[in-house]
């Protein structure tokens, strides 16, 4: 799904909102008019920059603009925002810890003796 993007650019910095954001009306006293894009990801939209003589040298992607989280995004303070900090960064690291615990009850019970796993009565399952 393409989403309008509306990227500010001052001395090859690069500072995109979503084109619905509030911040944009602000930007757009401060930063000049944005150009106004149609992507679905960060490399998508830096490609059409470029395609068009856009000189980049960062980056500085709002959450407002609802392209793929990740370490490149930042709050509206400015601060980097951290990937643990999204929900789908969360549910990732989560999910990678149910995996570790699995993994490592899996080996306690595998390098047990017979008769241990037996007495806890814990089968081993072909």
């Amino acid at each position: 799904m393409l989403k309008a993007l509306s990227a500010f650019i001052v001395d090859g910095n690069v500072k995109i909102h979503a084109s619905t954001c509030s911040h944009v009306v602000r930007d757009w006293r401060s930063l000049g008019t944005p150009l106004v894009k149609n992507a679905e990801s960060q490399q998508g939209l830096i490609r059409q920059l470029k395609a068009h003589g856009v000189r980049i040298d960062s980056v500085r992607v709002m959450p407002c603009a609802g392209i793929p989280e990740g370490f490149w995004s930042r709050t509206p303070s400015g601060a980097p925002l951290r990937l643990l900090d999204t929900q789908a960064g969360a549910q990732r690291a989560t999910r990678r810890i149910e995996r570790l615990v699995a993994a490592e009850l899996k080996t306690a019970v595998d390098n047990m003796s017979p008769y241990l796993r037996e007495a806890l009565g814990l089968t081993r399952e072909s």
